[in-house]
């Protein structure tokens, strides 16, 4: 380059530097596609890994769906049968002590116990001590209470059509246990 006359000097730094800016800009270009090739091949993979993904929960879903609403539909039953399971009352029960009770000289006629518990047993009495005694076997059961004979019917000595109230609790009727 010492052999050169300043023109030329200037010319050739100037070719020189303009090789070197060319290069770094090739390379600077090629590097930009590169890393432009490995962010499209990793978007690419990665909505392929999101559209498995996506399609295997959908079948795990889909799979299961029918089981989750058949789940929920039992757990909804259950839940409506423990309602009415709380609601129930065993009046077999209660209508079997009631009759049981029933002594000699006492005839039923009619033994109703309404939605409200009101209670109501009519019938034939012989005499007076039966009825009373009826009347007090009757209030001598856990479950019922304002057991009451109406004055009238306790006027008369014998053969005497009564009418007997009342009220049952139903929380105290109670289905009898049995072994397993």
């Amino acid at each position: 380059m010492n052999l050169l006359t300043d023109h030329l000097k200037g010319r050739a730094r100037t070719q020189l530097i303009a090789t070197a800016l060319w290069r770094m800009s090739a390379l600077l270009l090629v590097e930009s596609i590169a890393i432009a090739i490995v962010f499209v091949a990793g978007h690419a993979v990665m909505e392929r890994s999101f559209a498995t993904l996506v399609e295997r929960t959908s079948l795990v879903l889909r799979g299961s769906g029918g089981t989750s609403q058949r789940v929920r539909t039992t757990n909804e039953f259950l839940l409506a049968l423990e309602q009415l399971r709380g609601r129930y009352t065993p009046w077999t029960m209660a209508l079997t002590a009631i009759t049981d009770r029933v002594p000699s000289g006492i005839t039923l006629t009619a033994l109703a116990v309404d939605q409200h518990t009101a209670l109501r047993i009519e019938g034939r009495a012989e005499t007076r001590e039966s009825l009373l005694t009826y009347r007090d076997a009757i209030q001598g059961l856990s479950f019922s209470h304002d057991v009451a004979v109406p004055f009238s019917n306790l006027l008369q000595r014998e053969r005497i059509d009564f009418s007997i109230s009342g009220r049952v609790d139903r929380a105290l009727v109670v289905l009898p246990s049995t072994p397993l």
